[in-house]
C-alpha cells in the first residue's frame, strides 16, 4: 500500500489546533484596549438590553468585540449574552452599550500557549497513530504465502 502523504495530516493538524483561547481577568485599573479586543463583561446586577426587535432581561454577563471604552460606558458588539439559568441569547454581534458603573469584572480573550501545546501534541500523535493504522506495515511479508525456496510452477 502507498504511504499516506503527511504534508496534509500537518496542514489538518495545524488547523485543528488553531489556537485555544482562555479569558483573562483584566488589572485594575484596566489597560488600554484596542478596538476589535474580544472581551468578556460580568455585569454586578443583571440588566436588561432592548436588542434588535426583543429585550433580553436579567442579563449577567456580554461577550463580544470592544467597539469602545469610556469613563462612562464600554460599547460591546455582543455576540452572546447570558441571563438567568444561564439562558443564553445570540445578539448577532448588535452593539451594547454597558455602563462601566454597572460592570463587576471584566475579561479579555487571550491565547492560552499551555493549551495549544498540549492540544498539538494531542492532535499530532492521534494522526501519526491514525496514518500508520492506515498504512499498515511498510514489509510486504513472503509474498503472499509462497515458499521462497520453491519454484512454482504456472499450468495452464
Amino acid at each position: 500500500m502507498p504511504r499516506v502523504p503527511r504534508l496534509p495530516l500537518l496542514l489538518l493538524l495545524s488547523f485543528l489546533t488553531g489556537g485555544c483561547y482562555q479569558y483573562v481577568p483584566l488589572a485594575d485599573p484596566a489597560p488600554p484596549l484596542q478596538e476589535g479586543t474580544l472581551v468578556r463583561v460580568h455585569l454586578s446586577t443583571p440588566r436588561s438590553f432592548d436588542v434588535s426587535g426583543y429585550t433580553a432581561h436579567e442579563v449577567h454577563r456580554v461577550d463580544g468585540a470592544l467597539v469602545s471604552r469610556s469613563q462612562e460606558d464600554w460599547v460591546v458588539a455582543a455576540t452572546a449574552m447570558y441571563a438567568a439559568g444561564d439562558a443564553r441569547f445570540d445578539p448577532a454581534s448588535f452593539s451594547l452599550t454597558v455602563p462601566s458603573s454597572a460592570i463587576g469584572t471584566a475579561e479579555v480573550r487571550e491565547l492560552s500557549w499551555w493549551r495549544t501545546v498540549v492540544s498539538a501534541v494531542g492532535v499530532g500523535v492521534g494522526i501519526f497513530l491514525a496514518s500508520e493504522a492506515i498504512q499498515g506495515t511498510s514489509s510486504s511479508g513472503n509474498g503472499g504465502g509462497i515458499d521462497p525456496g520453491r519454484t512454482r510452477i504456472a499450468v495452464p
